[in-house]
């Protein structure tokens, strides 16, 4: 893929669609694949398939010109770590 035709951030990555690609791929982390989601234009697409652990395939392929973004979602008020007490440092304030 050219340059050009691709565009990332430390959480997103957007590609102009060929007509062609199918598969996508992405460097950024995440903790579970719940929190990546996909659009192709302006809709959300549900039925992707991750490939492996940083690349997901998108069927049919996206239309020519169309910006297909895969975003890592998640929830500011979520709480996705739960420290126990042990130490100095209490769970109340790492929490």
């Amino acid at each position: 893929m050219s340059s050009e035709n691709k565009r990332e951030g430390l959480s997103f990555v957007q590609y102009q669609a060929d007509g062609i690609q199918t598969n996508f791929t992405f460097s950024f982390r995440y903790i579970d694949r719940e929190y990546i989601t996909v659009k192709v234009g302006e809709a959300d697409i549900t039925d992707f398939i991750f490939v492996n652990a940083n690349e997901i395939n998108i069927d049919p392929a996206p239309a020519v010109g169309l910006i297909v973004t895969i975003r890592r979602e998640t929830e500011s008020t979520e709480k996705l770590v739960d420290f126990e007490d042990g130490g100095i440092i209490t769970e109340e304030l790492l929490d």
